[in-house]
Protein backbone atom coordinates (compact mmCIF):
# COMPACT_ATOMS: atom_id res chain seq x y z
CA UNK A 1 0.00 0.00 0.00
CA UNK A 2 0.99 3.97 -0.74
CA UNK A 3 1.24 6.04 1.61
CA UNK A 4 -2.29 7.94 2.28
CA UNK A 5 -2.95 11.17 0.58
CA UNK A 6 -2.52 14.63 2.76
CA UNK A 7 -6.39 15.89 3.13
CA UNK A 8 -6.55 19.37 4.01
CA UNK A 9 -10.32 21.80 4.63
CA UNK A 10 -8.94 24.93 3.14
CA UNK A 11 -12.33 26.57 2.91
CA UNK A 12 -14.12 27.32 5.26
CA UNK A 13 -11.60 28.71 7.88
CA UNK A 14 -11.88 26.73 11.13
CA UNK A 15 -12.98 29.48 13.39
CA UNK A 16 -16.05 30.21 11.10
CA UNK A 17 -18.94 31.43 13.40
CA UNK A 18 -22.08 32.02 10.78
CA UNK A 19 -25.76 32.32 10.49
CA UNK A 20 -25.67 30.98 6.50
CA UNK A 21 -27.73 28.20 5.83
CA UNK A 22 -25.08 27.26 3.35
CA UNK A 23 -21.22 27.18 3.02
CA UNK A 24 -19.22 25.81 0.33
CA UNK A 25 -16.30 23.86 1.86
CA UNK A 26 -12.98 22.75 -0.66
CA UNK A 27 -10.97 20.29 0.00
CA UNK A 28 -6.82 20.48 -0.76
CA UNK A 29 -5.53 16.76 -1.52
CA UNK A 30 -1.34 16.44 -1.81
CA UNK A 31 0.79 13.88 -2.64
CA UNK A 32 2.68 12.47 0.88
CA UNK A 33 5.83 11.97 -0.85
CA UNK A 34 6.02 15.48 -2.97
CA UNK A 35 3.56 17.64 -1.70
CA UNK A 36 2.10 17.37 -5.83
CA UNK A 37 -1.63 17.96 -6.23
CA UNK A 38 -4.15 14.72 -6.51
CA UNK A 39 -6.68 15.20 -9.22
CA UNK A 40 -9.01 11.97 -9.89
CA UNK A 41 -10.09 10.65 -6.76
CA UNK A 42 -13.68 9.75 -4.48
CA UNK A 43 -13.57 12.84 -1.80
CA UNK A 44 -16.27 12.78 0.24
CA UNK A 45 -17.13 15.11 3.47
CA UNK A 46 -18.64 13.95 6.39
CA UNK A 47 -20.49 16.11 9.23
CA UNK A 48 -20.50 14.38 12.50
CA UNK A 49 -19.21 11.25 10.69
CA UNK A 50 -22.35 11.15 8.41
CA UNK A 51 -21.47 11.69 4.63
CA UNK A 52 -23.11 15.19 3.71
CA UNK A 53 -25.10 14.75 0.52
CA UNK A 54 -23.27 17.12 -1.72
CA UNK A 55 -21.20 15.91 -4.52
CA UNK A 56 -17.37 17.33 -4.84
CA UNK A 57 -16.45 18.88 -8.43
CA UNK A 58 -12.79 18.15 -8.96
CA UNK A 59 -11.16 21.47 -9.61
CA UNK A 60 -7.81 20.14 -11.39
CA UNK A 61 -5.28 21.33 -9.42
CA UNK A 62 -5.30 19.07 -6.45
CA UNK A 63 -8.70 21.07 -5.08
CA UNK A 64 -12.49 19.26 -4.59
CA UNK A 65 -15.44 22.04 -4.23
CA UNK A 66 -18.65 20.72 -1.67
CA UNK A 67 -21.11 23.54 -2.83
CA UNK A 68 -23.86 24.76 -0.76
CA UNK A 69 -23.72 22.39 2.12
CA UNK A 70 -26.86 22.41 4.29
CA UNK A 71 -26.28 24.00 7.46
CA UNK A 72 -28.60 23.63 10.79
CA UNK A 73 -29.08 26.94 12.49
CA UNK A 74 -28.00 27.11 15.97
CA UNK A 75 -26.17 23.74 16.04
CA UNK A 76 -21.94 23.10 16.28
CA UNK A 77 -21.18 20.43 13.39
CA UNK A 78 -17.37 18.46 12.92
CA UNK A 79 -16.53 18.58 9.41
CA UNK A 80 -13.69 15.93 8.38
CA UNK A 81 -12.83 15.08 4.09
CA UNK A 82 -11.68 11.62 3.09
CA UNK A 83 -9.99 11.12 0.13
CA UNK A 84 -9.03 7.63 -1.38
CA UNK A 85 -6.07 7.14 -3.14
CA UNK A 86 -6.24 3.12 -4.87
CA UNK A 87 -6.31 1.62 -1.44
CA UNK A 88 -4.59 4.74 0.48
CA UNK A 89 -6.93 6.75 2.26
CA UNK A 90 -6.18 9.91 3.88
CA UNK A 91 -8.22 11.64 6.38
CA UNK A 92 -8.33 15.11 7.37
CA UNK A 93 -8.54 17.16 10.87
CA UNK A 94 -12.00 18.00 11.95
CA UNK A 95 -12.95 21.28 11.18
Amino acid sequence: LGESPIVTITTPSADLITTATTLDFVVSVEDPENGAPLTGLAVTLYRDDVPVEVGSTDNGDGTYRFPAVPLTAGTTASYVAVAVDFAAIGTSAPR
